[in-house]
């Protein structure tokens, strides 16, 4: 019985392996490379379709079952365009603090200049130093538009997360249930073979009967 368990499941765990590795295969081409009836593989198919671990379409002349990936692609491409303005918001935030030091140091120099000469009209570092004064604070509000973003990024790769997890729990759920109905489907067979056994003896026990009368019946004549 540990045999049989253990053939089908190991059955089973390559048919999946199969399916993982091609993504999308017939059902006819899996029975072929596993060397196994069809109907066999079927059954597996229509079985793993129940559990959510994979999908069924059905093509011209074949069935074709694919991987049943986890997830939603609009969610994985908003996800990528998130992850692309993080990495631009970094650098702008490297080159953001240069522009500040030289700002604050263009401000410095201004005011000094302006103590010395006590007049605006000579002081020609003041323009400059106000003009990349507002280039910083335009840059701030910049920057912290890309933080709401970077924000919105965190939602979104919390709620891929939790379908991953989600997704990880159905497919533990999944094997529980397979390995269910392979004990369930092997008690059976064994109650299956017990009846079988029992039966034979009976036949048997009663074939030895009538050979006994027969022979005894012959002895007589």
């Amino acid at each position: 019985m540990h045999t049989q368990q253990y053939l089908i499941q190991t059955g089973i765990d390559g048919f999946i392996r199969l399916i993982r590795a091609r993504n999308r295969i017939s059902l006819g081409e899996a029975a072929r490379e596993l060397g196994l009836p069809g109907n066999i593989v079927n059954n597996w198919a229509y079985f793993l379709e129940e559990l959510g671990i994979v999908r069924i379409s059905y093509g011209l002349k074949d069935i074709v079952v694919e991987v049943n990936k986890p997830g939603n692609t609009e969610l994985l491409k908003e996800e990528d365009r998130m992850i692309s303005n993080v990495n631009q918001m970094r650098i702008h935030h490297a080159n953001l603090q240069d522009s500040r030091a030289e700002a604050k140091k263009e401000l410095d120099q201004s005011r000094k200049a302006g103590i010395r000469a006590n007049s605006l009209d000579i002081y020609p570092n003041v323009p400059v130093a106000q003009f990349k004064i507002e280039s910083f604070m335009g840059k701030i509000k910049f920057d912290k538009k890309t933080m709401k973003q970077l924000k919105r990024y965190s939602v979104l790769q919390n709620k891929h997360l939790k379908s991953i997890d989600i997704q990880l729990k159905k497919n533990a759920m999944a094997q529980k249930k397979l390995r269910d109905y392979v004990k369930s489907r092997n008690n059976r067979l064994a109650m299956k073979n017990i009846f079988l056994e029992r039966r034979m003896k009976l036949i048997k026990k009663t074939i030895n009967a009538l050979n006994s009368k027969i022979l005894k019946s012959s002895l007589k004549d």
